[in-house]
């Protein structure tokens, strides 16, 4: 298990940039002195005085740069002329750039950036269309999905003296156990900044999850419920996030406590997608931010934050059954990587994008489509109840569907590096 870091730096990126990633434009080689011999090509041996001609190899040395044309004259040594063409080699072009667009909260031109892992479900389990199963071996139907695999797996610690607080080491976050009735999402907030005036747990920095880190505690399992067990639960309710809802400002997101399901809350209070009773929970810990950079390839982006690289785009098949995205990203060479694999259902929510973008996906990816698109990340309800989950990268809407029923796109993932 690959424990957080917990590092906080500011780089100057801006909202976009492009940012050199070789060598900046070379002044250029001193270019080959004229050609002192080859006076008059004395036949071969002026060639050999035709170092001139060399000299564009030291237009070569300009860093980056095309350099000399490799100074076409000394060849046939006539008149050395050739020397010359070396003059200072064409500079370099400053290396291949790469484009930079900042993740959450940013200062001024900067992106502020943290480092935060992605933690994985510790209940591992697989499904197929019968219902819970045992996981695939690689090459068989459903092999793929987040049972078949374990990456920074979540590791729970119940602090129990004094104020109790729940602590998930891989993302280094802490969790009040209390949840709170909020009808508002002023409420919500009153609930939290309650917690930071008394100091609760010795921390001072309490507040209303945003729906990445609300995402870290989300849970799957035989049971209908999607809280780790240590948390104080009510069924039928739903989990206010701090995350606007970029259809309406006004509305919030929040998560439903039965299923990995979104629903638009107004912040206000009133009725919404979910008519239910809401409640928030309160944590402690640094909210993500980060950089997409879109990499030299540029068929593949890698978060800053999370260590995750993105196929840049899309499947372009949007229909895909459960099954068959499982398989386009195992056997995806995108980029020349061969460890491609569909993504959990934290991985895609972490990489939900704040900024400016009018879906919930980075400008760094483009256009992005209206399927939901599909997660390796299955829900268990009893035996035969399997429903992977699914996301809409234009609506920010999640839920699942099952096995047998659900289409859609995939965006693979691979890391963390």
């Amino acid at each position: 298990m690959r424990s957080s870091v917990g590092v906080v730096c500011t780089v100057a990126l801006g909202a976009l940039l492009v940012i050199g990633c070789g060598e900046t434009s070379g002044a250029g080689g001193s270019g080959g002195a004229a050609g002192a011999g080859g006076s008059a090509g004395a036949g071969g041996a002026g060639g050999v005085a035709g170092a001139g001609g060399a000299g564009g190899a030291a237009g070569a040395a300009g860093a980056g740069g095309a350099g000399g044309a490799a100074g076409a004259g000394g060849a046939g040594g006539a008149a050395g002329a050739g020397g010359a063409a070396g003059e200072g080699g064409a500079g370099g072009s400053g290396g291949s750039a790469q484009l930079v667009f900042c993740d959450g909260p940013t200062s001024g031109s900067d992106c502020t950036l943290s480092v935060v892992a992605v933690p994985d479900f510790a209940n591992v389990f697989c499904v197929d269309a019968a219902g819970a199963n045992n996981c695939p071996a690689s090459g068989e139907t459903y092999y793929g999905q987040d049972g078949n695999y374990s990456i920074n797996v979540e590791d729970y610690t119940l602090v129990s003296v004094g104020d109790e607080r729940l602590v998930e080491s891989v993302s280094g976050l802490t969790w009040a156990t209390s949840s709170y009735v909020a009808d508002s999402f002023s409420g919500a907030e009153a609930a939290c900044d309650a917690l930071t005036t008394a100091n609760y747990g010795g921390l001072g920095d309490w507040r209303v999850p945003t729906l990445r880190g609300l995402s870290r505690i989300l849970s799957k399992g035989a049971t209908q419920t999607v809280w780790p067990s240590d948390m104080e639960r009510t069924a039928n309710a739903v989990w206010w996030s701090s995350t606007v809802q970029k259809a309406d400002s006004t509305n919030r997101m929040g998560f439903s406590g039965n299923w990995p399901s979104t629903y638009d809350i107004p912040a206000a209070g009133g009725s919404g997608t979910f008519e239910g009773a809401r409640y928030t929970y309160c944590v402690s810990g640094a909210a993500m931010a980060g950089a997409w950079v879109v990499n030299a390839d540029d068929v593949t982006v890698t978060h800053t934050t999370t260590g995750l690289t993105w196929h840049r785009s899309a499947s372009v098949d949007q229909s895909m059954d459960w099954d068959t995205a499982l398989q386009y990203c195992e056997n995806s060479i995108v980029g020349d990587f061969p460890d491609w694999r569909l993504p959990t259902l934290r991985e895609y929510v972490s990489v939900f994008d704040l900024g400016p973008s009018s879906g919930y996906m980075s400008e760094a990816f483009g256009t992005q489509p209206s399927a939901d698109m599909l997660t390796g990340t299955p829900n268990r309800i009893g035996a035969t109840f399997t429903e992977p989950a699914w996301v809409n990268e234009e609506s920010g809407k999640i839920s699942q569907s099952k096995v047998g029923t659900l289409t859609g796109g995939a965006r693979c993932v691979r890391g963390p590096s």
